[in-house]
């Protein structure tokens, strides 16, 4: 497959009140679904799609970057989350700021020095 017109089938059916972030990493795209609380996973031409690659989150994902090692995302629960890029060793409090509170948290994300 060369990959046309599969963004299209990757992004449809997830609905846009659901997908807040996305990032690449190899030959994968990930992106957060807030709304059930996981990060999906699909290759770069659409194919092997994993709608709940990293599933079952404690807090709702938002942003999400990568440094093509681990993935990062921000939470409705003001913290910073991480896992190994395979899925594995999720942690929901990498990063937890003390003392921010809504509206403070950290909404964006991104990895300098990849």
């Amino acid at each position: 497959r060369d990959g046309r017109n599969q963004i299209d089938k990757l992004v449809t059916g997830l609905g846009s009140r659901r997908v807040m972030g996305t990032a690449s990493a190899g030959d994968h795209i990930f992106w957060t679904n807030g709304r059930d609380r996981r990060i999906g996973r699909a290759e770069r031409d659409g194919g092997d799609r994993q709608k709940g690659f990293i599933r079952n989150l404690r807090h709702r994902p938002l942003a999400i970057a990568t440094d093509g090692a681990y993935l990062y995302w921000t939470t409705e629960g003001a913290t910073i989350a991480r896992a190994k890029i395979d899925g594995t060793e999720v942690d929901e409090r990498f990063i937890t700021p003390s003392g921010i509170i809504f509206p403070d948290q950290p909404f964006g994300i991104d990895v300098l020095g990849a």
